[in-house]
């Protein structure tokens, strides 16, 4: 029994088997039912948000679904569902199950083309899957994930990228894998099954604290159950070990920049674009602050509605740098609300004033919030000066006064015989401290800048080997302004 057939347990979550791609991009080997409908106007709202900000999308077809899954372990599962599909460039699909085990239960599903580039991430009882070329970066799944679950208040509960049947990745907080025994039952995460594997191919097992490792030459297993979190993996190269170094810091980063409470302002009423987060939720407690979103992030505002008034919320004037991407009332319930998100797409400043007015639109005082939004771009400094910045913030423009410092820290793999290379040294800013920390499980280069003269400079690093001869190497770029 060769060494891939024994890993098997251990690929379980995210194996894959080839077949045509239906609408739906799972295999349809494990699906049951598979009943489409005319898409809703939230989810077209979506579909018309990402051509317009990414025209090379083109304008994608959309539809609802209502879907029957057999896992192979795993109850019948029957959840609602939309796909949004362009092309072999990007399909998202997002399902909402009865719980969020169930939600856990469907991630772990064959995809019907294996080869192309696949994302996923639960929060609560949503799944979200996007796949193809379009999500093969960070940045793009960043910029994407943050419009398809808008209006979805729930904790990251598993996140995770597959790419073909031998590289795969998975990530869970700890508490999540505790608290759902299918999961913290599953084979795959079990190190004692890697145990197994290792002791019948003869192939000596790596231990880093409670992270194991083992390097079969042609594919490297990685589990690691520890207090905070668990990761399980399988890479057969060392782009797919970056590949999944890169997405889990950049993921992480985003969830790190989210407020807590819900918008709450820094000291002065304002929020400041050092803690700008990337989601921000605003509801009439908030009315009357200044408030900003890194661009690119989510501003979701809730506002209480009476079902029984005739009236309805309404905004004075439309925002030149948010546009909406969903509107609903929900009307169930003790504490009917009026949500409606939308995506920061251009720095700048809007105020949002919402009115609540009857059908013609004539009473004379209506009831009124006011919040005033400023889309910021990440990273951006304007005091004391400081600008931190990792594999989530390449692409992007960042401004720091001069005397200020930039930090740039990307994940390395020690065992790779690369590193990265800065391709040209910058006119306006001088380097600090330059170290690479391979201890522990999160390994990284830093370079630290000095911003010392007014100007602007590109930094482009690449990951490559020694001879400088890597094809088409990891490549980060950040734009920095040094400003007076």
């Amino acid at each position: 029994m060769n060494l891939r057939m024994l890993s098997l347990p251990l690929i379980a979550l995210c194996a894959a088997v080839a077949q045509d791609a239906p609408q739906v991009g799972i295999d349809p080997q494990r699906t049951f039912q598979t009943e489409y409908a005319v898409a809703s106007d939230a989810l077209n709202t979506l579909r018309r948000t990402l051509a317009l900000k990414f025209p090379e999308l083109g304008s994608g077809e959309a539809l609802d679904v209502t879907l029957g899954y057999r896992g192979k372990d795993t109850p019948e599962l029957t959840v609602r569902g939309s796909v949004l599909d362009f092309g072999a460039a990007l399909k998202l699909e997002r399902y909402v199950a009865a719980d969020r085990t169930a939600a856990l239960m469907l991630m772990d599903h064959d995809r019907a083309d294996p080869m192309s580039p696949s994302y996923l991430e639960v929060r609560g009882d949503t799944l979200l899957v996007l796949s193809g070329d379009f999500v093969a970066t960070p940045k793009r799944i960043l910029a994407v994930r943050h419009l398809a679950f808008a209006g979805v208040d729930a904790p990251l509960a598993a996140f995770g990228r597959q790419e073909g049947d031998d590289e795969l990745f998975l990530r869970f907080p700890a508490d999540v894998v505790r608290e759902t025994p299918w999961l913290d039952g599953h084979q795959a995460l079990s190190p004692q099954v890697l145990e197994q594997i290792a002791s019948a191919t003869q192939t000596p097992l790596g231990r880093d604290g409670t992270r194991l490792t083992l390097d079969a030459g042609s594919v490297v297993m990685v589990l690691d159950r520890n207090p905070e979190f668990v990761e399980v993996a399988l890479h057969a190269s060392q782009e797919g070990l970056l590949a999944a170094q890169t997405l889990r810091e950049a993921v992480l980063g985003s969830v790190a920049g989210k407020p807590s409470p819900a918008g709450a302002p820094a000291q002065g009423g304002i929020v400041t674009s050092l803690d700008a987060p990337r989601v921000l939720r605003l509801d009439e407690s908030h009315s009357g602050r200044v408030f900003e979103v890194v661009q690119g992030g989510t501003v979701e505002v809730s506002l209480p509605v009476d079902p029984t008034s005739g009236y309805g919320w309404t905004w004075k004037d439309d925002p030149q740098h948010l546009a909406a991407v969903s509107e609903v009332e929900e009307t169930e319930g003790q504490d009917p609300r009026f949500m409606i998100a939308f995506e920061a797409t251009e720095l700048g400043e809007d105020v949002l004033v919402w009115e609540y007015r009857d059908d013609d639109g004539l009473n004379a005082n209506p009831e009124t919030y006011r919040f005033t939004v400023r889309v910021v771009a990440a990273g951006e400094a304007k005091q004391p000066g400081d600008v931190a910045l990792g594999v989530a913030e390449s692409g992007g423009r960042f401004e720091v006064r001069r005397g200020g410092t930039i930090e740039v820290s990307l994940p390395v793999d020690p065992s790779s015989g690369r590193g990265w290379t800065l391709t040209e040294l910058p006119e306006h800013l001088a380097i600090l401290v330059e170290v690479e920390e391979t201890e522990g499980s999160n390994p990284r280069f830093v370079i630290v800048f000095e911003a010392t003269e007014r100007g602007t400079d590109t930094l482009t690093f690449e990951y490559r080997d020694d001879d400088g001869l890597s094809p088409n190497p990891p490549r980060y770029t950040y734009r920095i302004a040094v400003v007076k």
